[in-house]
């Protein structure tokens, strides 16, 4: 079930820059990790998330929700008719979103999301993440009302970006993915404003 979208990555990922611009401290708060080059797909149509369903993923359908699956794999349903998969690790096995433009099923359709995404990862203390995602996001992130498996499709830094919080072991932790073209900008105008609001704790530059 490995997609071949899945497997396609950049050499080098879109925020390397920012990341080499940025510096930990060790009073730092915050933990940011760059996973622009780890897996991920997507698909789109009338009924993409049945087909996803049937590739056996077990995930919740709501738009605007996310799940975190046994194996890792993170599933962003963005709206009925659209979802991307996300493979923290590395290992994980997507399922198989076939070439673009050749259905997958009738009402199926593989979405690329190899390069096309950035894709980071912040996650800190509860108080020191509202008050930077306050200056950072268009909507309002407190993590008491954006709570675990939240979607919100709005903009960080100015320019759109897809924000979800999916929780890992205790750790509150915001995903961001975006258009990769846009990845430095906003890679840089996060790091900016978490070194402001507590400090960076430990930067994971893209492996």
């Amino acid at each position: 079930m490995s997609s071949p979208d899945a497997m396609i990555a950049p050499r080098r990922s879109p925020a390397t820059d920012a990341f080499a611009a940025a510096a930990a401290t060790p009073a730092g708060v915050f933990t940011v990790a760059d996973l622009s080059l780890a897996p991920k797909t997507g698909v789109k149509g009338r009924v993409c998330l049945d087909w996803l369903a049937s590739q056996d993923l077990a995930f919740d359908h709501t738009p605007n929700r996310a799940t975190r699956l046994a194996d890792g794999t993170i599933v962003l349903v963005l709206a009925s008719n659209e979802a991307v998969l996300l493979n923290p690790a590395g290992t994980a096995r997507l399922p198989d979103t076939g070439s673009l433009g050749r259905p997958l099923a009738p009402g199926v359709y593989p979405v690329p999301r190899g390069p096309g995404l950035y894709w980071l990862t912040v996650s800190g203390p509860p108080a020191a993440l509202d008050s930077a995602f306050s200056r950072l996001a268009a909507v309002d992130l407190r993590t008491s009302r954006f709570v675990d498996g939240s979607i919100a499709q709005t903009q960080v830094a100015r320019v759109s970006a897809t924000v979800a919080r999916v929780d890992d072991g205790g750790a509150v932790v915001y995903h961001l993915v975006g258009d990769a073209a846009l990845a430095d900008h906003v890679a840089g105008a996060v790091l900016g404003v978490l070194a402001q609001e507590g400090g960076l704790a430990r930067l994971t530059p893209a492996a």
